[in-house]
């Protein structure tokens, strides 16, 4: 197996995880925001296929954060009720550990490899990575105090994203 095959496997694993998850939540808002997790993830594994053929390619840039930035808006608007439960932050929390190590594997490869073009490729998608971390601790701690999180960010949370 090439490094691009585990990349690529790993990208599928983590994207089947979040359209489970997506199907799972009964909070439009939140559903959509593991739908866009789960469509950064075939992006990247679309990109990695391309780059293992040889292809030039540079990472398209993502809308995630504006994607997510009007799901916080609406729920200012319209807050949704949640009963949050045990389960629902294993959820966030096995999400996250998904998201930390495949960005360690990135770093990793990257690190390890020769070539600049996959240094490159590899540190892209690992700073991509990051960004999904930081918006799942986001995610969870809106979860578990959705009025607070509004009200005192005025969504400056995701600003530095």
């Amino acid at each position: 197996m090439t490094i691009f095959d585990a990349a690529i496997a790993m990208e599928h694993e983590v994207e089947a995880y979040y359209r489970q998850m997506s199907e799972r939540i009964n909070l439009p808002g939140i559903k959509n925001i593991f739908i866009f997790l789960a469509n950064e993830e075939v992006r990247h594994a679309d990109l990695l296929k391309l780059v293992s053929k040889g292809s030039k390619v540079k990472l398209p840039d993502s809308h995630l954060l504006s994607d997510v930035q009007a799901v916080f808006k609406e729920f200012k608007t319209n807050p949704p009720v949640f009963n949050v439960n045990r389960a629902d932050f294993e959820v966030y929390e096995h999400a996250l550990d998904l998201e930390r190590r495949s960005e360690a594997y990135y770093r990793t490869e990257a690190a390890k490899s020769s070539s600049k073009e996959i240094q490159a490729i590899f540190n892209q998608i690992a700073d991509e990575e990051n960004r999904h971390v930081f918006l799942l601790e986001h995610l969870k701690n809106y979860a578990s105090r959705p009025h607070q999180w509004v009200e005192d960010a005025e969504f400056n949370h995701l600003d530095m994203y």
